[in-house]
Parts: C-alpha cells; sequence; structure tokens
C-alpha cells in the first residue's frame, strides 16, 4: 500500500535499507553527510560542549563533534548501529587521536 497525503503535505517514503542518496559510505539508511553535519554542529555548540547524538546511526555527529573539539554522548538501541559507529569513530583521523 502507498502512502497518502494528508492536508496536502508530501508523504516521504522510508529510503531502502541500502545506501541513499544522503549517504556518504552506506553504513546506515539514514546516514547524513559530515560537512553538513559539522557545520550543524559548529553552529549550535562550542569548542567543549557536550553534545547529545540520541540516534547513532553511522557515527556522523561523533566524527563531527571531534572534529570541532566538542564531548558527546551517543545513544542507539540498534546494538549494530552502536558497533558501526564505534568503528568509524575509531577509524576516522580524530578518532585515533582522541
Amino acid at each position: 500500500m502507498t502512502p497518502q497525503p494528508t492536508n496536502n503535505l508530501p508523504v516521504s517514503p522510508r529510503p531502502p535499507s541500502n545506501k541513499t542518496p544522503y549517504s556518504e559510505r552506506g553504513l546506515h539508511p539514514w546516514e547524513q553527510g559530515l560537512e553538513g553535519t559539522r557545520a550543524l554542529v559548529g553552529l549550535v555548540s562550542k569548542p567543549g560542549d557536550l553534545v547529545l547524538d540520541p540516534f547513532v546511526g553511522s557515527g556522523t555527529v561523533g566524527v563531527a563533534v571531534l572534529m570541532l573539539a566538542r564531548r558527546f554522548i551517543r545513544i542507539d538501541k540498534n546494538r549494530k548501529a552502536v558497533a558501526v559507529a564505534r568503528q568509524r569513530l575509531l577509524a576516522s583521523p580524530v578518532g585515533k587521536a582522541a
């Protein structure tokens, strides 16, 4: 069954479980771009601030936070997502330095 719009608002179907147009690395279906995430984190926080990432996904926020010298708490109910994010952070140049 195809979702139908209500109140003349468009309905956005869920992306497939593989790489999406927004994904840089295809690690998570809702993965966001690093540069956009980094810009957003930079706008809403200062160096040393604590950033909460309640949906860790592939770890993009964590990488951006480390690049900008912030601290973070990451949460996700999906253990696989947490493992993917951990590996991504450890493999990133900022993760190796942290």
